[in-house]
């Protein structure tokens, strides 16, 4: 059965460009128990190259070599190749986190393969004091980033004796109004009415975001100074066009003095990682 996009999870179809990569991506570093097995990450490849495979981590793109299809939709992959999707890369032992970061980094910068189900899996060995780290890049339009935390959360366990939860492909997401199932999507030619309604639909979500933005071209000429619209940014070194290089840093904070400061304030641990990022971001520029 094959599912079509929705207009929200289509439009992250038609960002994609040589240049601006759609996926988005989590790394996790973990430290192995003491006196935990040697064979931990041997043991932990084959679980997961041998694992079966939920909906949506087995869909693919009905059109992927045509993303601008009004009638994209998802098909089912009968076979899963996760020798492809589960990939195993070496840091140099001890691996320090630049050298983390030099190698997700490349990762971040190629695309998704968006012939295959558009996600892939890599576990990272050799860093510093025997930890390793999962780096997993998944592209928007199969599955959100908030959802995909949400999933990858539900594959992890806080006891290590707690050996049975499944791994988070084999999980699938709560049913969400992403896309409209049509058991016919694959089998049949065009279906005209069905082309003009997908079309309707497309040019419906197209006017919310040209409205929107005549919305703030509106407040910036009626002399609103707090509001800058994206044609007003100030030069500087980000402003800039991009290119499909991507540049990855980590920087690890204690998460109890984070959530101290967020109640001390008033706010959320989201606030805190807010305004620490918008700081940073302004020391550097």
């Amino acid at each position: 059965m094959a599912k079509r996009l929705s207009p929200s999870d289509a439009m992250f179809l038609y960002g994609e460009s040589r240049d601006q990569m759609m996926h988005v991506a989590g790394l996790m570093p973990f430290t192995p128990a003491p006196g935990g097995s040697p064979e931990l990450l041997r043991e932990l490849m084959h679980e997961l190259r041998t694992a079966p495979v939920s909906e949506p981590w087995n869909l693919k793109l009905r059109s992927p070599d045509l993303l601008w299809n009004p009638l994209q939709s998802w098909t089912e992959e009968p076979t899963v190749d996760l020798e492809y999707h589960v990939r195993r890369s070496a840091l140099p032992s001890p691996g320090d986190e630049r050298e983390l970061g030099i190698l997700v980094s490349r990762l971040h910068g190629n695309h998704v393969d968006l012939h295959r189900p558009p996600w892939e899996f890599h576990l990272i060995e050799g860093l510093e004091r025997g930890r390793f780290a999962w780096y997993v890049k998944i592209h928007h339009a199969l599955v959100d980033g908030y959802t995909a935390m949400q999933v990858l959360t539900n594959a992890l366990s806080r006891d290590p004796d707690e050996r049975d939860r499944p791994l988070f492909f084999s999980i699938p997401p709560r049913s969400r109004a992403r896309a409209e199932p049509d058991a016919d999507a694959g089998s049949r030619g065009i279906n005209y009415p069905e082309l003009v309604a997908a079309v309707r639909e497309q040019y419906g979500a197209s006017k919310t975001v040209v409205r929107a933005l005549l919305n703030v071209v509106q407040a910036s000429r009626a002399g609103d100074h707090e509001l800058v619209s994206p044609l007003e940014a100030p030069r500087c070194v980000l402003n800039a066009r991009i290119s499909r290089s991507r540049r990855f840093a980590t920087q690890s904070l204690p998460l109890e003095r984070l959530r101290a400061v967020a109640k001390a304030a008033g706010g959320t641990l989201n606030d805190v990682v807010l305004a620490l990022s918008a700081a940073s971001l302004r020391t550097y520029l």
